[in-house]
Parts: structure tokens; sequence; C-alpha cells
């Protein structure tokens, strides 16, 4: 969500109307909408009221992160992805790797592409689980995202400058 503060450098106030959080959603909302029929963008369908699926725990450097897929009838839809510890740096990136896995998800992004692109990412912690080293939360989050699709996808290759 993107916060809004207005700064007033002088006393001399012009009459704005004050926008809120709320206001910044519909404003958004309202410009993706206009893009459905603009080419080149790709609009994320919309979450159902239900979908299913299930959470794992998995081991990492910096503690057991929980990853959560869920599916509707189109396949996978969203992810979140949550450290046992609440707040942090930590628990902030995952976050946005959740929202960012189910964004693709919703847009038709292929996970086996997602997979592949969060594996073999480093951190300095990584950990070994069942004969396995964890490299970090994101590779994490792609060895759950890959058992879920029963495949094993290789990590993506460095980009090149």
């Amino acid at each position: 969500m993107l916060n809004a503060a207005t700064i007033d450098e002088t006393d001399e106030r012009e009459a704005e109307p004050d926008v809120g959080i709320t206001d910044l959603d519909t404003q958004m909302t309202e410009e993706v909408a206009s893009r459905e029929s603009s080419p080149g963008f790709v609009v994320p369908h919309d979450r159902p009221e239900m979908v299913e699926g299930a959470t794992r725990k998995v081991s990492t450097g910096c503690g057991s992160l929980y990853v959560t897929i869920n599916r509707d009838e189109l396949g996978f839809i969203e992810l979140f992805s949550a450290m046992g510890k609440g707040g942090g740096c930590a628990g902030a990136l995952n976050e946005a790797i959740g929202r960012l896995v189910s964004l693709c998800l919703r847009s038709g992004v292929d996970p086996i592409e997602v997979a592949r692109q969060l594996s073999g990412i480093r951190c300095p912690s990584p950990c070994w689980k069942d004969g396995k080293q964890i490299l970090s939360c994101a590779d994490a989050v792609a060895r759950a995202l890959k058992k879920e699709l029963e495949v094993e996808p290789e990590p993506a290759a460095e980009p090149t400058t």
C-alpha cells in the first residue's frame, strides 16, 4: 500500500482533498482496470473467495519459514511466505517474495519458471535439511513450490550485463 503525505512549505493552503490509503488503493485499481485493453500489459485475474492449499514448514538459516501455496480451478493462485518470528527485515522480504510470486501466478506466469528464478539465491545463512543445502529464504520458497509441482527446475543463469 502507498501512504500519501502533503508537505506545505507555505502558510497559503489550497483547497486540496485529503487523500487516504483507501483512496490510493481505489485509484490504483482503476488505473490497472484501464490498462486491461492496453497492449503489452497483463492484468492478473482476481482471487476467488474460496481457495484450497497447504502450508509447508521449511528450515532456513534464519529459522523456520512457513510457505502456504493456494490454488483455484485455474491452478496455483497465491503464495504466502512468513518466518516463524514476526517483524524485521527477513519478514518484510518474505512478504515481498510472497506478493510477487502471487502476482506472477495470478498473471499466468509458469510456476516452474517462478521456482527456477528463486532457486539458487544465496544469503549469508544457509542451512542443511535432509541432505540438501537450503541457500536462502527465496531458495526455500522455490523448494516448496517445486514440491507442489513435483519437478526439479534448475536455477536460472546469472544475468549478464
